[in-house]
Parts: structure tokens; C-alpha cells; sequence
């Protein structure tokens, strides 16, 4: 293959490389990927399968053919986008006439609006945590409200709202993935340059690295460009069938997220950091690939744990360093990745959720080849991921939620208690109101939290023991489900006050509602 996997047979044949790509589309279920392969200044190219499918019900009633996907296809490139505002950071830590601008600089310094839950964190809490996932901070993506919300959140609403959130770890002793700091990072940016984001990001990275496709989000993209934009889905597993995603614009994951872009564009990004070209300097390129934080361990053969830098993540296989950021939401995947030692890297972009694991399939073949990696010391990665895939699919059962129940004496009341007493309006601080309804059919509450950025619903019906239940979460997207615990407190009179949700994962308590309304 050796560094352009796009080199064909001799007879012009397909390459390897593409038998190789049309398999994990298929085996994956990923409708269309597109692939740039960036070989020291050289950036090669090519795309596979379809933007959009037939039939679409998302497509135009006069577009229903198939698209190819190309090259100049774009796609949300997702979480790649924190690599820019890490960069976009770096650009006013070098600013000399920001004196006060440094990665360890507490960010309630730099703008008012940060404040967080505890004095300690407020004072203490640095630029480099923020970007790093050490804060201490998890993601608390549930509370994020879209553009579809009576009272959709914006960067600045997002930031003056972590005071209300809890912490669930001391800061800088455990990785948490935050999203929503990355959007808190980029108000930051905006406050500290007196810029628009967009017009930072394009005016200093974009045109002086002639990424020219690159828009911030969806609604930025020129009618004339609309033939080119990829078609987000998700694979329902259990119906075997294509659904497709709406695309919606998202303010509120502005720094997280929300970038829309091409392969050769991105590869363009790649290749400045692969050779330390302007508009940053040596010394930032050094600061954002240095690692700050241990991300996750791995058991497979010569590769090391991942650690976090600054909007990269940093891992060492058989000696070389590898540097990294995917991207997944609203039915896309992606994948960056460089190899400093090697002057070489490649971008990859899918329209659906699986094509991540097609990605993971197609990278380490790639990164084999270009190593020389012998072909008796490759792991199996299909495995591996297809065990990952298959592993995070379950969802908890009541006795896994409750493990006191094996402990508890006596048989499990089968009795299902009356819940429309419950039903309400009910409102946390962090995470704004929720409605629980009726529902007499059903004889269960519901909670519809469609117009969050993270879209999910809730149906609370299963009891556990006392006024302990089970809450199912169910993604409107992707429909998979995950369940909770829940609680409901009353007072003497038997009057519900407050309801306790499960819903942020990392915390060890619940998230407590207060009931400021009962059911209309």
C-alpha cells in the first residue's frame, strides 16, 4: 500500500484499500465515508457510498436519488471541532498584549460568567482544566436546551449555569468528558478577543490555511452548497433498517461541536500540525498535544493508555506517538489523526453512528501499513470493537439498579403503586423543569425531553421498593434506552415534594426536582 492506500492494481483495478472500505460500510452499516489521507504536504483523497439514500424522508420530493459521496462532501465533523477551540485558545495565550492569558490561569479571572458550585473550583479551576476534561465537571449533557426549547440555551446562558451544577470529582484526578465546557471555552474565547467565534476561527485558521468549506453550523452553509451536505442516520439494529436524523442548528454546542466541513479541508488542518506551519506557534502546537490527563487504559498489545492534551488525544503505539479526535453526533462520525514521527496522517467522515466502527476498522489498518506492522502482530479490531458494540447495547435490569433488593427480607411487593399523584411540574436549578404526565393506559409517568439538545424521553413505571422505581431513558435518536434510578420524596401528608433522577451518570446521588406545580 505504503502511504497513499488509494494506489490501484496494476491492471487499474480497485485498490486493497477499497475492497477493504466496502466491507466495513457493509459490515458497519455506513451508508457513505470519505477518506484524506494527508502524506507530508501531499493530501490525497476519495469517497465511498452515498450522502443520502433513496427514499429519504428527509430528501426534497425532487431529490430522491442516491448522492455519491465525495470529496468535497460535507459532513459535521462533531467533537473534532475541539481541536479548533483549543487552537482558537492558543492563539490569545501567545497574545502579548493579553498578559493575563495563560492555560493556568483560573478562568473566573478571565470572565465574570464563570462561576462554579464551590469556592475552591471557582478560584482554582484553569484554562488548561476546562480543555483538558479534568475539571471535576462531567458532561451533565441532559440539561443542554436546543433551539427546539421555549428558552433555547446559547454559550452565555450555558456558562452562567455551571454554578448549578455538581461537581462529582475533586479537579485534575479524573477524566470527565465535558462538552459543555468546551462551549463555556469558546464564550471565553469570545470575551477575551471582543470576536465573533465564527469570524475568529475563518479569519485566522480557515482562510490562511484555505480550508474555504468550512462553515459554523449548518445554517452558515450557502444554498449552493446544499448538494453537497451529507444526510445524517442511525442503524436501528433491532429493525434493520436506515433512520433518518434531522439536522438542526446548535448554538448551544458552539466550541464543542457544530463545525461542518470536508475531508480535504480538515486534512489542510491536519497537515499545519503535522509540520507546525502558521498561524500558531512552535510552542502551541508543543502545549496542544502535550498530555494532561489519563483518559482510559487499553489491554490491546503495544498500544498505551490514551491520555487527553488540549483538544487532542494523545496515545503511543509501538513507539509512536499518535495523535487524535473523532467526532460523534446527530448520525455522523469522524476521525482525525496524525503521526508526527511519520509525517502522515488521514481524516475520515460517515454519515451515521456505526461508521465510527468502520472507522476504528479502516485506522488501524492504515496506521498497520504505515508502520510496518507485521501481519502476525496485528490485532483483531473487528472483535474487539463488535464486543464493545455488542457489551454497550445492555441495559441495566431493576436487580442491577438495586442491588439491595437480594438483601432486603421477605418477597418483593408485586403491588404497583398509584403514580398519577406524582404527576407535575418539576424543577432543578442545572437542569431546568421537567413535566411528568400521566399516563393512565399506561399507568406509568412521562417525561417528553425531545427539545434538549441531547433529545431523550422518560417513562417511570417499574417499582423497586418504598418510593424507589425504575426510570427508562429513551434516546429519540438512536432509541436506545438506559435505565435509572428514581425517587420520590412526600411529606407527612403523603404529598409528593421532590423527584431524584439517575440521569447524570457519573454522580453518585440523583439529581433532585423540586415540584413547583401539580399536573393541569
Amino acid at each position: 500500500m505504503g502511504r497513499n492506500p488509494f494506489n490501484g492494481s496494476a491492471d487499474g483495478s480497485s485498490s486493497n484499500f477499497d475492497r477493504l472500505v466496502a466491507d466495513a460500510m457493509n459490515y458497519w452499516h455506513a451508508p457513505g465515508l470519505a477518506v484524506a489521507i494527508v502524506d507530508d504536504k501531499d493530501i490525497v483523497s476519495k469517497g465511498y457510498g452515498v450522502t443520502r439514500l433513496k427514499n429519504d424522508d428527509q430528501s426534497d420530493e425532487n431529490e430522491m436519488e442516491e448522492v455519491p459521496v465525495t470529496p468535497e462532501t460535507l459532513f459535521d465533523i462533531a467533537s473534532m471541532s475541539k481541536s479548533f477551540t483549543a487552537a482558537a485558545m492558543a492563539l490569545l495565550v501567545e497574545d502579548e498584549e493579553l498578559k493575563d492569558v495563560s492555560w493556568r490561569t483560573p478562568v473566573s479571572k478571565l470572565c465574570s460568567d464563570f462561576v462554579f458550585e464551590n469556592e475552591f473550583a471557582t478560584e482554582n479551576l484553569s484554562v488548561e482544566d476546562i480543555l483538558s476534561h479534568r475539571s471535576g465537571l462531567p458532561g451533565h449533557d441532559e440539561f443542554l436546551r436546543s433551539i427546539r426549547h421555549n428558552t433555547p440555551d446559547t454559550p452565555a446562558s450555558l456558562t452562567r449555569n455551571l454554578r448549578n451544577l455538581p461537581f462529582t470529582r475533586p479537579i485534575r484526578t479524573e477524566w470527565q468528558y465535558s462538552n459543555t465546557l468546551y462551549t463555556a471555552a469558546a464564550h471565553l474565547v469570545e470575551t477575551l478577543s471582543h470576536t465573533d467565534f465564527e469570524n475568529l476561527l475563518r479569519s485566522r485558521f480557515w482562510t490562511p490555511l484555505d480550508m474555504r468549506r468550512t462553515y459554523l453550523g449548518l445554517e452558515r452553509v450557502p444554498a449552493s452548497e446544499s448538494n453537497h451536505v451529507a444526510h445524517g442516520y442511525v442503524w436501528l439494529r433491532e429493525k434493520a433498517q436506515y433512520k433518518p436524523l434531522p439536522h438542526y442548528p446548535e448554538p448551544e454546542g458552539m466550541g464543542a461541536g457544530s463545525i461542518i466541513s470536508n475531508v480535504e479541508d480538515v486534512a489542510r488542518w491536519i497537515r499545519a500540525f503535522i509540520h507546525r506551519a502558521p498561524p500558531l506557534s512552535d510552542a502551541s502546537y508543543t502545549e496542544l498535544a502535550t498530555p494532561r490527563i489519563l483518559e482510559s487504559k487499553t489491554k490491546v498489545p503495544r498500544l498505551s493508555p490514551t491520555f487527553y492534551a488540549l483538544g487532542w488525544e494523545v496515545s503511543y503505539y509501538h513507539g509512536h506517538a499518535i495523535i487524535q479526535h473523532g467526532g460523534l453526533w446527530a448520525g455522523f462520525s469522524s476521525l482525525m489523526l496524525y503521526i508526527p514521527s511519520k509525517e502522515w496522517g488521514f481524516v475520515m467522515m460517515g454519515n451515521t453512528y456505526s461508521a465510527g466502527e468502520a472507522i476504528a476498522d479502516l485506522q488501524w489498518y492504515l496506521v498497520d501499513e504505515v508502520l510496518g506492522i507485521p501481519a502476525a502482530e496485528r490485532f483483531d479490531w473487528r472483535s474487539h470493537l463488535q464486543k464493545a458494540d455488542d457489551d454497550g447495547s445492555k441495559a441495566d435490569s431493576k436487580e442491577d439498579l438495586y442491588p439491595e433488593l437480594r438483601e432486603r427480607e421477605g418477597p418483593s411487593s408485586t403491588d404497583q403503586p398509584d403514580l398519577e399523584p406524582f404527576a407535575g411540574t418539576y424543577r432543578n436549578k442545572g437542569y431546568h423543569e421537567i413535566v411528568l404526565k400521566y399516563n393512565s393506559a399506561q399507568r406509568r409517568l412521562e417525561v417528553d425531553c425531545s427539545d434538549r439538545s441531547f433529545q431523550f424521553r422518560l417513562a417511570i413505571k417499574e417499582h423497586a421498593y418504598e418510593h424507589w422505581f425504575v426510570a427508562d431513558m429513551i434516546y429519540v435518536e438512536t432509541e436506545d434506552k438506559r435505565t435509572m434510578r428514581c425517587k420520590f420524596e412526600c411529606n407527612e401528608e403523603g404529598e409528593c415534594q421532590k423527584v431524584g433522577l439517575g440521569i447524570c451518570e457519573e454522580l453518585d446521588g440523583l439529581i433532585w426536582f423540586e415540584k413547583v406545580a401539580a399536573q393541569e
